[in-house]
């Protein structure tokens, strides 16, 4: 009889367990948002060697829960065609705002957006169009980032398809279960430190973190972070494009506050590199401002400027200065290079006050009948080895020509020299 009433209620629990879990699931997982973009294109037709038209992109919540609080950035790294046409959001019912920092394809740009207006279940809106321009027999790319009030961010791409006079749009959505996934790998690397290579290590990394300080005066400091990263020797990746990116945050009264943001880009690392990623062109106050975002002026652009005079007004701007940062890389495209050779290449370095201005120039050679666009990639290195500057240029070669190229930067003073390069052409950054 004892043994009876045991399996009874051994049952009852494990029943109640399973609902629970049930529940848990429908809750957690299905019960939830699920935002992507989705995109249409009309009007297209071909145009000499060029497909045009024009491309709508929709956010679609396809989910069973509403989306509130919705904050989404585009970034189109494989659009390497240049157009005029701007995002127009005027035809949208939704309320949001928009950060330009560029016309649709415009490459490495990003738009950032943040939607006030609530997205209810099967519901799609229009968010922009615009004109596209684009080569025939060709896959481009727009890499979104998304994320609600009830989830964090979740990447998914928007693939842009182009035929000899055709152009569709193909939808590669956000998956749920990598979030999952992402938290299980790092319960796994807390729990087991020497867990298997596959969970622990990525194809790029940062390697060292380095914040050189300047003090201008005895309140105020200049800051400039150099990060030092590393790529996996991988025998089939041909370079990687990286970018680091940084969460500043200061003390101030005790508690720290996150006061802006920082982006910079290596747009062309080959496996198996250190390479050292530190603002150049620093006398170049667009590029600056590009890499920062801060509703604080002494944050929006770097050098940072840390004082206690001006807001946010921290308590000790050089010890109580924190920047969190993370590694993304992308795979830049290659295209057919066929016919196309680097006769010839020569790097020129000048010191300018505490400053190295780096200038590779060369020609190219294209045996082919047609004329085709590149970015001609220029990598600078020190005497050890360090990747240090990847000046680029876009340029159109012409064919059955030879087409002379110059790409250049300004590098801040290292502790070595400037003494070798390379030179690479891509067919995006």
């Amino acid at each position: 009889m004892y043994e009876f009433v045991v399996s009874h209620w051994s049952i009852i629990g494990s029943i109640i367990g399973a609902l629970a879990g049930l529940v848990a699931i429908h809750k957690f997982i299905i019960r939830r948002p699920r935002l992507r973009l989705v995109g249409e294109t009309t009007g297209y037709g071909r145009r000499e060697s060029t497909i045009t038209g024009n491309l709508s992109v929709y956010i679609e919540n396809s989910g069973w829960k509403n989306a509130n609080d919705v904050y989404l950035e585009i970034h189109s790294n494989t659009w390497d065609f240049p157009n005029d046409a701007d995002i127009d959001g005027e035809n949208s019912i939704l309320d949001f705002q928009h950060d330009n920092h560029g016309y649709i394809g415009a490459p490495g740009d990003r738009h950032r957006f943040k939607i006030d207006d609530t997205l209810h279940p099967g519901s799609k809106y229009k968010l922009f169009f615009g004109d596209i321009l684009l080569e025939q027999d060709r896959d481009y790319t727009i890499d979104y980032r998304i994320s609600c009030q009830s989830h964090g961010e979740r990447k998914g791409e928007l693939w842009v398809k182009s035929g000899y006079n055709n152009v569709s749009v193909v939808p590669s959505p956000p998956r749920f279960y990598l979030a999952y996934w992402k938290r299980i790998k790092d319960i796994v690397r807390n729990i087991i430190p020497y867990s298997p290579v596959s969970l622990t290590l990525p194809n790029v990394w940062i390697s060292a973190v380095k914040l050189e300080s300047v003090q201008e005066s005895f309140w105020d400091w200049r800051v400039n972070p150099i990060i030092e990263v590393r790529t996996a020797n991988e025998k089939d990746v041909s370079a990687y494009s990286v970018t680091v990116k940084g969460v500043v945050k200061i003390s101030n009264n005790g508690e720290k506050e996150a006061v802006g943001a920082i982006k910079m880009k290596r747009c062309s690392v080959r496996p198996g590199t250190n390479a050292i990623i530190l603002m150049t062109d620093i006398n170049k106050y667009a590029k600056q401002r590009l890499a920062c975002d801060s509703s604080y002026d002494a944050y929006k652009q770097i050098p940072l400027k840390y004082s206690p005079q001006e807001p946010p007004y921290p308590d000790h701007p050089h010890s109580d200065l924190d920047i969190q940062w993370e590694v993304d890389y992308e795979i830049p495209e290659q295209g057919d290079q066929r016919g196309f050779q680097i006769l010839c290449s020569e790097m020129e370095v000048k010191k300018l006050g505490d400053q190295n201005m780096a200038k590779i120039k060369g020609t190219i050679e294209n045996t082919n009948t047609n004329s085709r666009a590149f970015f001609v990639v220029g990598r600078v290195y020190t005497d050890s080895g360090y990747l240090v500057a990847t000046p680029d240029q876009r340029i159109q070669i012409a064919g059955n020509s030879k087409t002379d190229f110059n790409v250049s930067c300004y590098i801040p003073q290292l502790s070595e020299d400037l003494t070798d390069h390379e030179v690479v052409l891509q067919r995006t950054q």
